[in-house]
């Protein structure tokens, strides 16, 4: 299979993260850059979580984190060639269906065993995930904060919940340390369910009126940024 674009690979200091960031970078014929940045996990050691960014020439730029920014990404470089290791979504193609580029295959591939590397040199993630913090905690509580981010991993798996298995990881250290309880904790879920529910609810509203104003499926779902699928779903009755 004969790559898309050529790549060439650069390396630079970032000072702000205390390191170096590698990346793949490649032109368009249209001027556009594409560039893979090769990241570690920031919750799995061990495990790269590349990001794919763009740069138009009239100075646009999209980030494959975030995914108002996919259809400027896709333009360049469809989410069928993006790495099984980026994100595409609940409804993009499976990572093993995907067909990177033969380069950015490789770069990621020597990126994954130069962290497996490092991480086999015994980093303690916990002490360093947990930083200043782990300072003014007991051996108790450290080792029950150890124990609890286990059973988060387990529990929270996969990329696509990296900012679930955060927010948990947080939860659990404010508990063990006494800055929450299980009945605040509680409530503050039920309140974020409802407002998630009643925007789900709007957007639903929305797209019906929208379908009976005529405006087409394609359209909905790319204005709204949802697939067609689930526009589909949510203007057609239950039972049709």
């Amino acid at each position: 299979m004969i790559d898309r674009y050529e790549w060439s690979q650069r390396t630079r200091y970032v000072p702000e993260e205390g390191r170096d960031v590698t990346w793949l970078e490649a032109q368009t014929d249209a001027g556009v850059t594409v560039r893979v940045e090769l990241r570690p996990h920031p919750d799995e050691p061990g495990v790269p979580a590349p990001i794919i960014m763009v740069e138009t020439p009239d100075g646009r730029t999209a980030s494959s984190s975030r995914v108002e920014d996919w259809p400027l990404i896709e333009t360049v470089l469809p989410r069928l060639e993006w790495p099984g290791e980026v994100w595409a979504g609940v409804d993009g193609p499976d990572p093993e269906d995907r067909r990177p580029d033969q380069a950015v295959a490789d770069a990621i591939a020597e990126f994954h065993r130069d962290l497996n590397a490092r991480a086999d040199e015994g980093v303690d993630e916990v002490l360093a995930w947990l930083g200043d913090a782990a300072e003014d905690m007991s051996s108790e509580q450290l080792e029950m904060f150890r124990a609890a981010t286990d059973r988060i991993d387990d529990a929270l798996v996969g990329e696509e919940k990296s900012d679930e298995r955060e927010a948990a990881m947080i939860a659990a250290l404010e508990l063990i340390c006494e800055e929450t309880t299980l009945s605040q904790e509680a409530e503050d879920e039920r309140r974020a369910r409802f407002r998630y529910e009643t925007a789900m609810a709007r957007t639903q509203g929305a797209m019906i009126a929208a379908d009976l104003a005529g405006i087409g499926v394609s359209q909905i779902a790319a204005e709204t940024r949802f697939s067609r699928v689930t526009v589909y779903r949510r203007i057609t009755p239950p039972g049709r």
